[in-house]
């Protein structure tokens, strides 16, 4: 027989999984490669008081970190993460942009940034239109179709449907709201 996990399972293993992600495990704390740690930050775009969130979770193995070694890590971590056609990736895959690019790799990395939110938002555009055309299908049939069950259905898909434009809504506003102030820096 075939177990599923269920929603309740499924949120609790994702919960779980974060809860690691959170910062460092045990033993990268005992490793101590605080070059590398702070390297995968810079490369992952996080902002450097990421090194106050490792402090804390070393601190409970009673490891200390060697900042210097981070800080030098997440700098040349960012000339990787700064490059121009990961700034399209992270717009396109709807990322805010934490300000971490130097000054000399910034220019470059937002106006691909902005290109990647600028497809995304069209993309979004798109998706929009193809939701509201199915809504309009769906509270037709709401009113017109024979059986009340069929009706019944058509009402319960017009409002997944309503659900489903609000998110993509939301999206776009806040893709929107992005672009806006990284052209306001460009």
């Amino acid at each position: 027989m075939k177990k599923s996990l269920g929603k309740t399972g499924l949120v609790m293993v994702l919960l779980i999984a974060l809860a690691g992600c959170a910062s460092l495990s045990e033993r990268e704390c005992l490793k101590g490669d605080w070059f590398e740690i702070g390297s995968l930050d810079g490369q992952r775009g996080y902002r450097v008081d990421r090194l106050e969130t490792h402090q804390r979770a070393c601190a409970k193995h009673g490891v200390s970190s060697d900042d210097a070694a981070y800080f030098a890590g997440h700098a040349e971590g960012l000339t990787d993460y700064c490059q121009p056609e990961n700034g399209y990736l992270e717009g396109l895959a709807e990322r805010d942009y934490a300000y971490v690019c130097p000054t000399h790799l910034e220019k470059d990395f937002l106006r691909e940034y902005a290109k990647g939110l600028s497809d995304q938002i069209r993309e979004l555009d798109y998706a929009y239109d193809l939701v509201q055309r199915d809504l309009d299908y769906a509270r037709h049939d709401a009113l017109y179709l024979k059986s009340e069950k069929q009706r019944a259905r058509a009402r319960y898909q017009a409002e997944q449907l309503e659900s489903e434009l609000r998110t993509i809504s939301e999206r776009r506003f806040q893709l929107n709201a992005w672009l806006r102030h990284t052209l306001d820096r460009l």
